[in-house]
């Protein structure tokens, strides 16, 4: 299924009005079934296509009433800009009534002009959502087995305006609608959907505030994209001469809030910052200015043991690696104001940072499994061949899961179970989240659509300054920066032992590891998450089905579509670094020399060191520089 949005290259064509049923006719079982715009048949089954009315019987504009009232009382609203905005005809909020307009949910629209263009974000309001069907079914077996069980994908509310040709269009016309004067051709660009929060109080000012801001800072970043509007950005040669660009690391934390109010796992926290150091009234100190962060978690890819190529005749430390680190954005933003794909992209390129001398290890530290036991990395042991035992077909004599006390090297062990200098960097794009009408642009390049991957390349340009990354990109032939397996992660959350909400991502290959027996069962949402030999629909289906075996308490909440970051692309920005004499300093080092090995599957994927980019400090050679135009956005052009 998927978000198929991104896709639709009819988008902006209004499907044709079904014909109005006869009224001649007083035997309806004579008549053809009346039909809605969207293609779907108006039946008992869904009376409110049937039955069409321009009053809602239920208070869902009244929902709408609410968050345009709370809207009206946020302090920023009744600033001056705001107030010029809305006086100028700049800025408005328009009401999208899901039961009025047939669609199977609401939506508070926003709309910002500038010039003779409009760019617009619906904000999805989710306890609005209808007739979503429990639950997807396809009734396809896997040839090689009979007697599998038939797929089934739950419907979300983001499926509702990703789905609806007819919804979107309707949302245009109003758009256009509102801004008519003088019969001007406007140029309105939809930038996609956020939908609110699970639980939002959509009458309380200060989350209505940050919803207001994420969907406005959405509509002026497209603006800004199109070149509607002039904004200064962040890129290095913005770095002071004074100051010096970091990267500094948080592990072991528990799960997170953005700031809508969603959870999301955050175990690694990579953070870039400015340093600056100042002088007040003859003390010196150092001035932090963080830029962008980049959390997630580091989850554990099972590959096997490489025995093919390994002369020995019993495991050696050297030939038991079976898993291959990958870190798991769950949350890509920035520390600022402003939200741009520049920004993004570099905070994609810090993640880098922990593939230099393995300092993902870091993230497998057992202090961080004393209060969370099921993040025990020792538990992997069940999948690595024990030391000094004979190699031989079938399955190995394993470590078993290995004791959480002081013997314990956690170093040692991860040299051992895991590939090193292979890391994945993956980013999970959130459907309908709070970044999404930026952050689809990484995912369509992903998906090869051209003008989004010149956006992603010209994003980079503007970083290093000139045309220094495309350059470079165009004379390595063009590789691939970004890359997607089509897989869709669920998403929600699940009630744990104490009572916390957390993200359902916990759910992982270490997880599972520490709390299940069955390795049929682990398997099963490995291959869901990463076995691209299997059928898209079949692995979401299966990923669902074991969630809902882990814990009871697990809501599906929506979905996100995992995009990789190819070696390619890291190789390029270390590159473009050295060619604009950019390095990145860390908070502290943690080195874990090793050889690299590893050559299945996703192991392509994994990167090593990113060439001693983030291990020295250096000032920056400021240069001029000049953005390139034209850019691939989600649902119309941008930059």
């Amino acid at each position: 299924m998927g978000n198929t949005f991104a896709n639709q290259d009819a988008a902006t064509t209004a499907a044709p009005k079904a014909e109005a049923p006869s009224t001649a006719s007083v035997v309806r079982g004579a008549q053809k079934a009346p039909t809605r715009t969207d293609g779907r048949v108006a039946t008992l089954a869904n009376p409110n296509a049937l039955l069409r009315r321009s009053v809602s019987r239920n208070p869902v504009s009244g929902a709408i009433s609410t968050a345009i009232a709370a809207i009206e009382n946020v302090a920023d609203v009744a600033g001056e800009g705001f107030k010029r905005l809305l006086k100028e005809n700049k800025l408005q909020f328009l009401p999208f009534d899901g039961e009025v307009e047939d669609a199977d949910i609401s939506a508070l629209v926003v709309a910002r002009r500038e010039e003779d263009t409009v760019a617009v974000v619906a904000v999805t309001l989710r306890g609005t959502a209808t007739d979503l069907g429990e639950i997807y079914i396809d009734d396809k077996r896997l040839e090689a087995d009979r007697n599998a069980t038939p797929i089934r994908i739950p419907r979300v509310p983001t499926d509702v305006f990703a789905e609806s040709v007819e919804m979107r269009n309707r949302i245009l016309d109003m758009v256009e609608e509102a801004f008519k004067e003088d019969n001007k051709q406007l140029d309105v660009e939809l930038a996609g959907q956020i939908i609110t929060a699970p639980g939002m109080d959509i009458g309380d000012i200060d989350e209505v505030r940050r919803i207001v801001y994420r969907a406005v800072e959405a509509c002026e970043s497209l603006l800004v994209d199109l070149g509607v509007i002039d904004s200064e950005e962040f890129n290095f040669n913005a770095v002071p001469a004074d100051g010096k660009l970091a990267v500094r690391t948080k592990f072991g934390q528990i799960d997170q809030v953005d700031y809508l109010g969603n959870t999301f796992r955050g175990d690694v926290t990579i953070e870039t910052v400015v340093r600056q150091n100042v002088d007040k009234n003859g003390r010196k100190s150092t001035r932090i200015s963080p830029q962008t962060v980049a959390r997630g978690f580091v989850d554990a890819l099972y590959v096997g043991q490489d025995i093919e190529n390994t002369r020995s005749q019993v495991w050696t430390e050297d030939n038991t690696q079976t898993f291959q680190p990958v870190f798991v954005i769950t949350d890509l933003d920035t520390c600022v104001k402003t939200v741009t794909l520049t920004q993004l992209m570099f905070a994609i390129g810090s993640a880098g940072y922990l593939s230099d001398s393995n300092r993902w290890i870091q993230a497998f530290n057992p202090i961080y499994a004393n209060e969370l036991k099921e993040r025990f990395v020792g538990a992997l042991g069940r999948e690595v061949p024990m030391l000094d035992t004979p190699i031989r077909r079938g399955e190995p004599e394993t470590m078993g899961v290995l004791s959480n006390d002081a013997s314990f090297d956690f170093i040692e062990f991860c040299r051992t179970a895991f590939y090193l200098d292979r890391l994945v960097i993956a980013v999970d794009i959130e459907e309908g989240g709070q970044l999404s009408p930026v952050q689809n642009i990484i995912l369509d390049a992903a998906k090869g659509v051209r003008e989004s991957e010149a956006a992603v390349v010209a994003s980079l340009d503007f970083l290093f300054g000139g045309n220094t990354f495309s350059a470079i990109w165009e004379n390595a032939g063009k590789p691939q920066l970004l890359a997607t397996d089509y897989t869709r992660i669920p998403l929600g959350y699940y009630i744990d032992g104490q009572g916390r909400k957390r993200d359902v991502r916990n759910i992982d290959m270490i997880n599972l590891m520490n709390t299940v027996d069955d390795i049929q069962t682990i398997g099963k949402l490995t291959d869901a998450y990463y076995n691209q030999q299997i059928d898209e629909q079949r692995r979401i289906s299966d990923a669902i089905e074991v969630l809902n075996t882990m814990n009871s308490t697990f809501e599906l909440t929506g979905y996100a579509q995992r995009v990789f970051a190819t070696p390619e692309f890291f190789e390029l920005f270390r590159e473009a670094a050295e060619v604009a004499h950019v390095s990145i300093g860390p908070d502290a080092a943690f080195d874990i020399n090793r050889e690299s090995r590893g050559n299945r599957a996703y192991l392509s994927r994994g990167v090593g060191s990113a060439g001693g980019l983030f291990q020295r400090r250096a000032a920056y050679a400021r240069q001029s520089s000049t953005r390139s135009q034209g850019w691939g956005g989600w649902g119309g052009r941008s930059r």
